[in-house]
């Protein structure tokens, strides 16, 4: 059986926990995030995996790395972005979204977009 702890906190106090312990002012962008943990401003952020990817991409010498948090058998997991498709009922190109969302679901078309936007 798996224990399940309970924190006597609010998501208010934790918040301001996070915002009093921050190394650095808040940044506008993953991208310039992610460069402030690189020039030692800080240990860690929180990014979306596509930039990471990107900025890899461009600068690979980076001392970077994504951390997966809970990913044992037991473990809660992390977010996961899921996107969906669908084409309305009164679409007037039907057969020609069929035919677009059927090579969206292409293999060809999967890793396009793995390679363009560094999403699996």
């Amino acid at each position: 059986m798996e224990k399940v702890v309970y924190f006597s906190y609010t998501p208010e106090q934790i918040v301001k926990s996070w915002v009093a312990n921050l190394a650095t002012p808040p940044v506008s962008d993953d991208t310039r995030a992610m460069d402030a943990v690189a020039a030692g401003q800080c240990d860690i952020t929180v990014v979306n995996t596509y930039y990471f990817g990107g900025l890899m991409k461009k600068k690979s010498n980076l001392p970077l790395a994504i951390f997966w948090p809970n990913q044992n058998t037991k473990g809660s997991g992390v977010h996961v972005n899921i996107s969906g498709a669908g084409i309305t009922r009164h679409a007037k190109h039907q057969a020609e979204a069929v035919k677009f969302l059927e090579w969206l679901s292409s293999e060809k078309a999967r890793l396009a977009l793995i390679n363009i936007l560094f999403q699996r």
